[in-house]
């Protein structure tokens, strides 16, 4: 079973650098964070490399109600 990773705050800094790392070894990636256009941006260029599904979050509601239909039937 391939793997997926759940990455908080990829649009910059460390969990930017981690998604681009685990694209290289083909782990299927669920990036979170705060700004669309960084966003969408990144998960184009991961697309490239593996499976990504992107999670824009706007308030911590959204964290509990965006993340658990992404988490269905994956392994992380």
């Amino acid at each position: 079973m391939k793997k997926t990773a759940l990455i908080t705050g990829a649009t910059s800094g460390i969990g930017r650098a981690t998604a681009f790392e685990f694209a290289k070894h083909n782990i299927n990636l669920i990036i979170c964070g705060r700004r669309e256009d960084r966003l969408e941006t990144i998960k184009s260029a991961l697309e490239k490399s593996t499976t990504t599904s992107a999670l824009l979050i706007t308030s911590s509601n959204e964290i509990e109600t965006g993340i658990e239909p992404e988490l269905s039937g994956r392994t992380i």
